[in-house]
């Protein structure tokens, strides 16, 4: 396993594992141990794209991206688990070998793709924010998928996507006090509750989230005993929107 970091720009992992048969720990039986060749691989990386762009942009694009396999190849055969698989590929022709060492695999591979919380940042110089401003805007959006197939799967493929587009303003209104100053008011204890009167000209939170999610799944039973098997499809789609709002009415009416 191999992690690095490329300065402030990116982070990369990379992985791999390769075992045989009979690979195992000293204290595990030989009846206990592999009976298959194992390869691994994995890689990803998180990098900040906005570093392509001018700093004073305040731009913020943080990008992730994955991938892996995994293959798993079986010393028996899978559909004769009393045979090596060696055996059973001696009695066919190499074509037919080709097409029954792909059956007889595990395989396994995934990849990502994310974009999150991509936004603008607020410039130090801008001090007040407004309704208006990109910057209370955020997106993000992210891809995955995973296809596997073994002995009995002849495929099966599931992909995910998720998007997202937020809207949060967070203001400092400004807090209404019309008697505080009024002298009069200020003489007798008995006027305290209207000289204390106060009020906020605008809410502190507005938010606005949209969450769309959408999946795709496909899977095809092998046929591993001439009988008929159809495809099967799932697909999903929701969109989520959640709305906000934070108005203290007063300085004790939250």
């Amino acid at each position: 396993r191999v992690n690095a970091n490329l300065a402030d720009f990116a982070t990369v992992s990379l992985s791999g594992n390769y075992s045989t048969p009979y690979w195992g720990s000293i204290e595990k039986k030989v009846s206990e141990r592999s009976r298959e060749t194992i390869i691994g691989f994995d890689g990803s990386t998180s990098v900040n794209a906005d570093k392509f762009l001018p700093a004073k942009w305040g731009i913020k694009i943080p990008v992730y991206l994955g991938y892996s396999e995994n293959i798993i190849k079986p010393q028996y055969d899978p559909l004769n688990p009393d045979l090596l698989i060696s055996s059973s590929l001696g009695s066919m022709t190499p074509e037919e070998q080709e097409i029954y060492k792909r059956k007889t695999l595990n395989y396994t591979r995934r990849r990502s793709l994310n974009f999150t919380n991509v936004h603008k940042e607020r410039g130090a110089k801008k001090k007040n924010s407004h309704f208006w401003d990109v910057e209370n805007i955020s997106a993000t959006y992210a891809y995955s998928e995973i296809y596997r197939r073994d002995i009995n799967i002849e495929y099966n493929m599931n992909k995910t996507y998720r998007g997202g587009l937020n809207y949060a303003f967070n203001a400092n209104p400004k807090l209404i006090e019309p008697f505080k100053s009024n002298k009069f008011l200020s003489k007798s204890k008995w006027f305290g509750l209207i000289k204390d009167v106060n009020f906020y000209l605008g809410p502190k939170t507005v938010s606005i989230r949209n969450d769309l999610n959408r999946t795709y799944t496909a899977n095809q039973i092998r046929n591993n005993f001439d009988g008929l098997v159809f495809p099967t499809y799932t697909k999903n789609f929701t969109w989520v929107r959640a709305y906000d709002m934070k108005y203290d009415l007063t300085k004790t009416l939250k």
